[in-house]
């Protein structure tokens, strides 16, 4: 019994903020803001939500349902429902949810990508001197030419031990 009073409880506590926002503002752009957010979160479930649902049955179709779709598109489409409420708490979390730092947390990526030449589409095969296109001949005819100089340093065998 007492979870189902937590949505009551916030909703409670939302709309105080609202008033208490509302009294600290004034009536007309406390007015403004809940149209503008509910704006904003209409086009975001009618957009995000949308689109997001035809990449998930597309991706059911083919039998590889994309992760990375159903968390962008559920927490775009949770961002819209926040935003729809009235009441400022409502808002900051809908604002919080649509930050992409959020969404790579949910999907169990880190904050920020971490370089690896080894990942990177163009840096394939090139360590340790060896040449694109000995690795990889399709990439051997693409027409990529890269000019350089080099200098080779030999170590002097004539040096004290």
């Amino acid at each position: 019994m007492p979870i189902l009073l937590l949505p009551l409880i916030y909703f409670i506590v939302d709309i105080v903020a609202l008033l208490m926002l509302g009294h600290a503002i004034g009536l007309l752009p406390t007015l403004l803001l809940i149209v503008i957010t509910g704006f904003i979160g209409s086009q975001l479930i009618k957009r995000q939500g949308i689109g997001s649902l035809r990449n998930i049955q597309q991706g059911m179709a083919t039998g590889q349902v994309n992760k990375a779709d159903v968390i962008k598109g559920g927490s775009s489409v949770i961002a819209g429902f926040l935003l729809l409420m009235p009441g400022p708490i409502s808002d900051l979390l809908g604002v919080i949810a649509l930050i992409p730092l959020i969404t790579r947390k949910l999907m169990g990526k880190p904050p920020v990508e971490i370089y690896n030449p080894r990942a990177d589409r163009g840096a394939r095969g090139t360590y340790d001197g060896e040449s694109r296109a000995a690795n990889d001949d399709a990439h051997a005819s693409s027409g990529d030419t890269i000019e350089g100089e080099f200098i080779e340093h030999k170590k002097d065998d004539h040096s004290p031990h």
